[in-house]
């Protein structure tokens, strides 16, 4: 078995291999898609019981099987959420005390172990390669200017998928630290030699984007449809953060996983609200193999105004864990472990 510890991750993948990841997506999410492949909606199990995930513990994990990459296994994350009244009132989400984040990489000859690998700088790495598929199908072909919402981990990480992906000359940060969205654009400026200009308020972060990229911890709307640009791609990771209105508007609404986005645990929103009231039917969603170009084929027309929702899959870990371990064993990076006598 070969151990890919945090600083193998790191020394294997930046942000400017995430196209190369997106890339690596593409089999496994075409063979999942012609129910080839296999896969669990995320295993969830909180404690307490039915609310541990806002104040206790919880333990997930995301299954895949996956015959052409030879490879099966699962992602597994827990944390210790603690939170306040007034925190849930403000909508805000609890911050992890600590979250351990692991991939189990099996093959699928005799379902020996192949790899353990920390999946908590990867796990940027794979939210962002279905965003940059997003993007590379939906966004306009010359987009420029890109509005970002958030400061952390995940919002270097889905920046990073537009500015490998467009031609991007501008990114309006937006998060509510201004210590924290100038810090994001010191990093990133330098890592892409691109304008980041953090700005004082949401309306002005969306001003002339062609690509909205939501990736904060708010689980209330973070942007109103009426600051966008007609002709925009709107993307979001954080369940909540897009509201119901922009889905119900928009000419196309893709996500990664119908099941995922509809019947999550807990409830994602807006869509979980918006199909208990029968003002969303399953049929109105695309899943994202429905618009990543097949080639040879002839060019599919591009809607005006998208939405991409990434809720998270298994063969998203499975295909990205699996790219990973090959690209150790070219560079003979991990550690070879003997966990059987």
């Amino acid at each position: 078995m070969l151990l890919l510890s945090e600083s193998d991750v790191r020394a294997l993948v930046g942000y400017r291999d995430i196209g190369r990841a997106a890339d690596a997506l593409i089999p496994a999410l075409r063979e999942w898609a012609s129910g080839q492949a296999a896969a669990l909606p995320r295993v969830h199990l909180e404690y307490p019981p039915g609310r541990g995930y806002w104040d206790g513990l919880f333990l997930r994990m995301l299954p895949a099987v996956s015959p052409s990459l030879g490879t099966a296994g699962f992602r597994v994350y827990g944390a210790v959420h603690t939170t306040r009244s007034e925190t849930l009132l403000k909508g805000r989400q609890a911050a992890p005390v600590g979250r351990p984040e692991l991939i189990l990489l099996y093959e699928t000859g005799r379902m020996d172990l192949l790899a353990l690998i920390s999946d908590h700088w990867l796990h940027v790495i794979r939210t962002a390669a279905p965003t940059a598929l997003a993007i590379r199908s939906l966004a306009p072909a010359g987009a420029q200017t890109v509005a970002l919402y958030g400061a952390g981990r995940h919002a270097r990480g889905q920046v990073s998928a537009a500015c490998v992906e467009r031609p991007v000359r501008r990114v309006q940060v937006f998060s509510p630290s201004a210590s924290n969205r100038e810090a994001l654009c010191r990093e990133m400026e330098q890592e892409f030699q691109v304008d980041f200009a953090p700005v004082a308020t949401p309306e002005e972060a969306a001003r002339g984007a062609q690509v909205v990229l939501l990736a904060t911890n708010s689980r209330e709307p973070v942007v109103r449809q009426e600051w966008l640009e007609q002709d925009v791609l709107v993307t979001s990771i954080q369940p909540g953060e897009i509201s119901a209105d922009l889905v119900q508007t928009a000419r196309c609404v893709v996500v990664e996983s119908k099941s995922q986005a509809l019947y999550d645990d807990p409830p994602r929103e807006p869509f979980a609200s918006l199909l208990k009231r029968g003002a969303l039917r399953e049929s109105e969603l695309l899943s994202l193999t429905d618009v990543i170009p097949v080639p040879g084929a002839s060019p599919q027309g591009r809607p005006d105004r998208s939405v991409f929702v990434s809720s998270g899959s298994g063969v998203w870990d499975l295909a990205i864990g699996t790219w990973l371990y090959r690209l150790a064993l070219e560079r003979g990076m991990g550690q070879e472990l003997k966990y059987l006598d």
